[in-house]
């Protein structure tokens, strides 16, 4: 296989400079651009990256961009990355979940450090980022992979820049940044950015930021085609909605659904839309079924597949529960991550459940199927467009990739998707700025 000719603009990139931001679309081969540049250097590199990629996409890339070139997976119980750290390689493998263990207990005789999903970095009181920021000096070059670099608004670069270039470009503290990008509201917590800071961080992270044109990318992934399927709450449910949103409590099925704080009324809302609720019963959770409005409308998109694959994505556990006694199906986290995944890129999985939060990062799943159905919604605008790019990304045979939305009408999924198509202009703005600093 040869790179194209953005990736190899991308590996020039990465040997001119010590810090390194690859900003690229979801799917663009950030990390045979990475690998290509292994095998061109005789260097040590720690990779750290969530489990899944870890595990089942940095090896096979590895294989096939540098040949040559050994390493390492330090993942799993402690006997079990022991006995890996045991063997010398050229590359090791580490998940997030394990970076502070490693650090704290591994030697650190490592030219570079690459971070896959840079966005695992963004809160900086989190142990892994204290952690590292201990040991930043150990490392003479540093690369962050991402797609989503702005996925949790502005403040969440924050702590991704500094793990890069030790704040040198936006901040070495949270004050310093803020005090330039960012304004105070009336509580600790309320930050807003300021008018144009966007526009200053493209210009202070041009140096190292890399991305490609819209001309270099373009023909790489097929069109998303979004279809929203709406569905309608049966009377009895819809007042139960509906007199939740007002007064914060209801009662369906002599079952009372009481939700204390306006959180934990949103968090209610969407479990209604979804078809249940979750209620306390005797100390213990308990579920009350309130429709299958949006059950009936997946059904309705599983049987037009005509047993095509089709990747079905969840938010509560109910919801899995509810679909998969009607639709049998495999769930990506109840086996091994590889078998699932190459299972399903061989066509053997004709319904594949999954979370945001354990299939939303660099998994390779594009060659298993080209529909997604989105079942329970995300507030997260990173982890909704992570997911999307499972299937929409380089590699992808189909023409067009599907994204059906099952939408109960008039509830808060009309208000999760607008918020998350807000969110979107975002990030599509600060890559468009970029472009142009390039």
């Amino acid at each position: 296989m040869k790179l194209r000719p953005y990736q190899e603009r991308g590996v020039r990139w990465l040997e001119q400079r010590k810090y390194s931001l690859l900003l690229l679309p979801m799917g663009s081969g950030k990390t045979a651009i990475c690998c290509s540049w292994i095998a061109k250097w005789n260097v040590r590199v720690l990779v750290v990256a969530p489990l899944r990629v870890a595990e089942t996409v940095w090896p096979p890339e590895l294989e096939k961009w540098a040949p040559g070139v050994t390493w390492r997976i330090v993942t799993g119980h402690k006997r079990k990355r022991d006995k890996a750290l045991s063997k010398p390689a050229d590359v090791t493998l580490v998940n997030y979940d394990n970076l502070t263990w490693f650090l704290e207990n591994a030697e650190l005789d490592y030219d570079t450090i690459i971070f896959d999903e840079l966005t695992a970095l963004k809160n900086w009181s989190a142990k892994r980022f204290k952690a590292f920021m201990k040991r930043r000096g150990r490392f003479g070059t540093v690369v962050g992979l991402t797609g989503t670099f702005t996925g949790n608004g502005i403040q969440g670069i924050y702590g991704q820049m500094r793990c890069i270039d030790g704040g040198r470009r936006l901040g070495k503290t949270l004050t310093a940044f803020r005090s330039v990008f960012m304004l105070k509201g009336y509580m600790d917590w309320d930050w807003t950015p300021r008018a144009g800071a966007l526009q200053k961080i493209v210009k202070r992270i041009a140096d190292i930021a890399f991305t490609v044109t819209d001309e270099e990318y373009a023909d790489q992934l097929p069109p998303l085609v979004p279809n929203p399927v709406e569905a309608e709450l049966p009377p009895e449910a819809r007042e139960a909605y509906n007199e939740l949103l007002r007064e914060f409590l209801t009662e369906y099925d002599s079952e009372l659904i009481l939700t204390p704080t306006s959180a934990a009324q949103v968090n209610k809302l969407q479990q209604i839309a979804d078809g249940f609720a979750y209620v306390m019963k005797g100390g213990k959770r308990e579920v009350v079924s309130i429709h299958t409005a949006k059950l009936d409308a997946l059904t309705e998109i599983i049987e037009s597949q005509q047993g095509a694959p089709l990747m079905v994505v969840y938010k509560f556990q109910e919801e899995l529960a509810m679909m998969r006694k009607r639709h049998p199906g495999t769930v990506m986290n109840e086996h091994d991550a590889m078998t699932v995944v190459n299972d399903w890129n061989a066509g053997k999985i004709p319904i594949m459940y999954v979370h945001p939060q354990s299939a939303g990062h660099g998994l390779n799943i594009q060659f298993g199927g080209n529909a997604v159905a989105w079942y329970g919604f995300t507030w997260s605008w990173e982890e909704y467009e992570q997911v999307i790019a499972r299937l929409r990304r380089g590699g992808q045979e189909a023409e067009v990739v599907f994204l059906h939305l099952i939408i109960a009408k008039n509830t808060v999924d009309e208000d999760i998707l607008e918020a998350l198509e807000d969110h979107t202009d975002v990030g599509e703005t600060f890559i468009s700025g970029l472009k142009k600093a390039a």
